[in-house]
């Protein structure tokens, strides 16, 4: 029964550490890119000219300015 056991725990290492190996492996090529490459929508469920709206469009004027896509 322990044998069975120490098994699993192996299996589940090697496990563990094949899912870490393979995500490190793709963070570096995600943080090569620019983000964002293309214009980005926002999209609000309220009525255009309520205070929403209006928060949304401060913001995204900002975005576009911090992003250099303005």
């Amino acid at each position: 029964m322990e044998t069975n056991l120490k098994s699993i725990m192996m299996r589940a290492g090697a496990l563990a550490i094949a899912t870490l190996t393979a995500v490190m492996s793709t963070a570096g090529a995600t943080v090569a890119q620019e983000w964002p490459s293309k214009q980005v929508s926002i999209i609000l469920p309220t009525a255009a000219g309520g205070s929403t709206d209006l928060m949304a469009r401060l913001a995204s004027e900002h975005l576009a300015r911090v992003s250099h896509h303005g």
